[in-house]
This record gives structure tokens, sequence and C-alpha cells, in this order.
């Protein structure tokens, strides 16, 4: 990488210091005045340590470190609390993900000599505009912004965005980096245009999973589906089989509604989400370092049509809109829905369900499968991204560098060990699986960047329609493809 180039420079410079800091392991802090490595970190295991090594001799001397940054009320942030966000708070408060907010910022601010101020810019589609407007107008209100995942790739394509790996402060092989993010969103395998790691909570809780009501099943004679993902053979024919038992018509009328028990739950028809689990999708990162359409072949098309005819048109899917008013979170709730199709920010709304709940990875296509497989929702992943009017990058950068560093023992271990290790869940069998879901997510380029030209509308076929995906994709590939190569095209062109 371009960024490697620079600091193996910078460090020649100080090539006595690393060889003593190399040979004794002595941490006396001498390196560079802004450009650090991860070979200069000392051999402590706590990262807190590792932090303060490579970052401690920075001094930004009170300066604003601007965040521009999603607020309260947007991005589904509800579901946590009314006041929940990801980047900033004025005081530690009680709810434990506010006060490791707080302490991250806190200990980052020391280190560095900076004060965190948020500009809180509304929702991410507001955050992208304004990204877009002060480009275009050369404003420079901000420097890093804050938004999802398929919003911030989107404003990178248009050249909104400078490059992580430009910069002489951004390591991506550190730890408290999304180590599968780098990977499948570094395009060119040099190029990365945004961040997510141990400072972000939604870009861990994006992870699509399956929750079930333990309590209707065991109703329903229905087997805990916990044996069969510990087994690999939890697929979509266990599914079916599970759908149909607990889909009942419970006041008698013969019109299947709101007021009576489904099998299953989500949006739409569930066919681009079921494919992922089917270890499938619709464009995906190559090893060459840019995504490939990868859905228009038989055995994608055979795997979505089983779905479609199994489960869409099935009449155990419940559809807000189709079935009912309710939606399909409430109907679940309330302990009418089997199995529903989410993500894992959804067990936050589950706090005060009275029926027991439990949490399961995608079901596999069949067990030929070799593993679970899923991805991630980009409209809920959050990212940060370098704006292109950002007058001091290496500073950015090594700001949001020491705060993902700080948020491994605070933001970062209250998710997972506080909150999803037991409030969020009600068994160790649920514990177990954020595991496999956690080993299992990838990144489906579909939902990034703004190419693909009706490719992923091919997929939503109406429930009680005829499945025409085969057709579908057969008169939008090449235009799909058309609109992926500009994408590319634009950015390679970038600085």
């Amino acid at each position: 990488m371009k960024k490697f180039i620079r600091l193996a420079s910078l460090a020649m410079a100080g090539l006595a210091v690393a060889a003593c800091l190399a040979s004794c392991g002595d941490d006396s802090g001498n390196k560079g005045t802004e450009t650090t490595t991860a070979s200069g970190a000392s051999d402590s295991n706590s990262t807190v340590d590792k932090v303060k090594d490579l970052y401690g001799s920075l001094d930004y001397s009170g300066r604003k470190f601007r965040i521009l940054a999603l607020e309260a009320g947007e991005q589904w942030y509800n579901f946590i609390s009314d006041t929940a966000n990801e980047v900033w708070f004025e005081d530690a408060g009680s709810d434990v993900l506010q006060k490791a907010i707080y302490e991250r910022n806190d200990q980052t601010q020391k280190l560095l000599g900076i004060e965190i101020e948020p500009v809180w810019g509304g929702g991410s589609e507001n955050i992208y505009k304004r990204l877009v407007q002060d480009t275009a107008a050369g404003v420079d209100d901000y420097d890093v912004a804050f938004l999802s995942l398929a919003n911030a790739l989107t404003a990178a394509q248009g050249g909104t965005t400078m490059n992580f790996n430009n910069t002489e402060t951004f390591d991506p092989t550190h730890k408290w980096w999304d180590e599968k993010f780098i990977k499948e969103c570094t395009l060119y395998n040099e190029d990365l245009y945004a961040v997510a790691g141990a400072l972000n909570i939604w870009d861990d809780c994006s992870n699509n999973c399956y929750i079930f009501n333990k309590d209707l099943l065991e109703k329903y004679d229905v087997d805990s589906p916990y044996d069969s993902v510990f087994d690999g053979t939890w697929t979509l024919d266990t599914l079916v089989e599970d759908i149909k038992k607990l889909t009942v018509d419970v006041n008698g009328d013969q019109d299947f509604d709101e007021n009576d028990n489904w099998g299953i739950g989500t949006y739409g028809n569930g066919v681009r989400f079921a494919l992922c689990g089917f270890d499938g999708g619709i464009a995906k990162m190559a090893e060459e370092g840019y995504p490939e359409i990868v859905c228009n072949n038989e055995t994608t098309i055979q795997k979505c049509k089983d779905w479609f005819d199994k489960v869409t048109n099935s009449d155990c899917l419940y559809n807000c809109g189709v079935n009912g008013t309710t939606s399909y979170e409430d109907l679940f709730e309330q302990g009418q829905l089997g199995f529903g199709m989410t993500n894992l920010t959804h067990p936050f709304k589950l706090r005060n369900m009275s029926d027991e709940y439990g949490i399961l990875p995608e079901p596999k296509y069949n067990t030929e499968q070799q593993d679970y497989t899923s991805t991630v929702n980009t409209a809920f992943f959050t990212a940060y991204v370098l704006p292109k009017n950002c007058q001091d990058p290496n500073m950015a950068a090594a700001c949001l560098e020491v705060m993902s560093g700080f948020s491994v023992d605070t933001l970062d271990d209250s998710l997972h060990t506080i909150l999803f290790g037991s409030k969020l869940t009600r068994d160790q069998e649920s514990r177990k699986i954020l595991t496999i879901i956690s080993e299992t997510i990838s990144f489906d380029w579909s939902g990034i960047g703004d190419w693909n030209n009706g490719l992923a509308a091919c997929f939503e076929m109406r429930q009680g329609s005829s499945f025409t995906l085969a057709s579908s994709l057969a008169s939008t590939v090449d235009s799909a493809q058309t609109g992926l190569d500009s994408m590319l095209e634009s950015f390679s062109t970038l600085q």
C-alpha cells in the first residue's frame, strides 16, 4: 500500500531508536512526531498500552476533533433508547453504552490533547447529502463523518471522501478495526474509504440472524433448533418443516391474518436474505480486490426458487401489508410468530418480551453446505469516512485510531460481554451462536455504492406471484455490469 511506503521511509529516520525498541523492549516513547507503526508498539498484551505506545507522543494542544454524526432517534437507535448514539455523550450517565462511550472519549481526549465535538447531522441520508454539498462548496465544518456503510461508499464513489490508506497515522492491521470489513471493502487491495471497528456499535449489530420464540415452539411440539445448528443440520428443509407446524388459524375463521400464529416473518419475500445464508449473494469482493457479480448462474437461481416456493409462497410467511397491519416485529413480541428474519439490532427491542426467545444463524441451503454463512445489512452498518475537505487527515485518522483502540476495553467489551453476554440473550446456546454468526459475516456489494441498476430488485418478486428471477436477471445483468464498471472506474481515478 502507498501508506506503508511512506511509513517505511519515515521509519528509516528513526532506525536507531527502532532497533533499540526491538532489541530491549524499551517503551520510552521515542517515536516520530506524527507517524507510528504497529512494530513500534511494546510487547504488552494490553490494548491501552499499545495505543499509548503508538500515539501517545502526539499532542494536538486542545484542538477540536469534529465528528459529523448520526444523532439520537436516527439509524434505529431508538431500539436502544431515546438518547442512544455511537459517538458522544456529555456525561457518563447510568446506561452501560453511554458510560462506555463517555469513558472512551475521555481517554482519547486526554491522550491526544483534543476536544471531541459532535456536529449532529440527523440521519444517514442527510449526512450523505451534506457531504456532497459541502465538498462542492469547500466547507470545512467537520473532520470526519459517521453514517451508514451504504451511504458512506456512495459518497466515496462521488469523490467526496479520502482514502484512509493515504494517511500517515492509519494502520488497517490494528486489531481494533473490523478485519472482515477491511478485507472485503478495501478496493484494489489498497484503497479504503470507510472504517469500522471497536468504536462502533451498529457494525456488529447489523449482522443478519434469526430469532425464534421458544415458548411458541414448545407449545406446538417443535424441537428447539439449537441441536440442529450445532450438529450442522439447520437447513432450509428443517425450517420449512417447523414453520408449517407453527402456522395456526387460532380463531378458526379460515382467514390467516394478524390475529393468528405464523411460522416466519420478515419484510418482503425473504429471498435475498435467505440467499446469503445459502452461501450465495449478488456481488462479492474478488481476490483481486474489486467486487464482481456472482448471482447470474443456475445454482443461485435454483436456491432462490427453492426458498420462494417453499417459504415465500407457502402460506407460512407473514408480511405486514399483505397479511395484516401489525409489523412482524410486533407479532413476534406478542408471541404469535415462530421465527423472525432480522439482524442483531433486534434483541434490543426484546428486553421486555414475556416469552422466551433465542438467536439463530441463517439456515444452510442443505446439509452438503459446509458452513453457515450470512451478510450484514449495509443500511444499518455504520462507518467513519474522511471528508475531502478535511484540513488535517493525519490528525483525523489518528483520533479514530485512538478512539477505536480505547473502545476495545470500554464500548466493545460492554456491547459483547455485558449486553450480548447477558442482557440481550437469555441462554448459553444463543451466546455460542453469536460466535457462529460473527464468523460467517460477509459484505454484499449490491448494497454498497450506487451502481446495481435494478439488479437487486430482480429478487423482489411479490408473495403470491410467479418466480421470474431467471428472466429478470437476463434482462438486467448487463446494465448492472456497466454500472459496476463505471463505479470501479470512478474509484480508480480518485487520489
